[in-house]
């Protein structure tokens, strides 16, 4: 499980939300001005990030009741699934 590092820096929270994913891939909307994501896997099962194909076999996993924290550039596309449907947390910041 990622913990927050004292050399982590959040200056605003632009948004806090639950995020359904599927057993397609599913693009996560990204607000403007986020820099930085954190997920936390709040559902019943794994869930897996990509590109547009990612699959439960190609994607990097998130583990149920793990939390992942991305730096991210403006313009990216974040895909998730799982094997079954499931609820994320997501908080977008900067």
């Amino acid at each position: 499980m990622y913990r927050l590092q004292s050399a982590d820096v959040i200056e605003k929270i632009i948004s806090q939300r639950t995020f359904s994913v599927g057993t397609t891939p599913t693009k996560l909307d990204i607000t403007p001005n986020t820099r930085v994501i954190v997920i936390e896997n709040s559902g019943t099962t794994d869930v897996y990030f990509g590109n547009n194909s990612v699959s439960t076999s190609t994607g990097i996993s998130i583990k149920q009741g793990e939390i992942a924290v991305f730096t991210i550039k403006h313009g990216i596309e974040i895909f998730f699934v799982a094997g079954s449907p499931t609820i994320i947390k997501i908080l977008e910041a900067y």
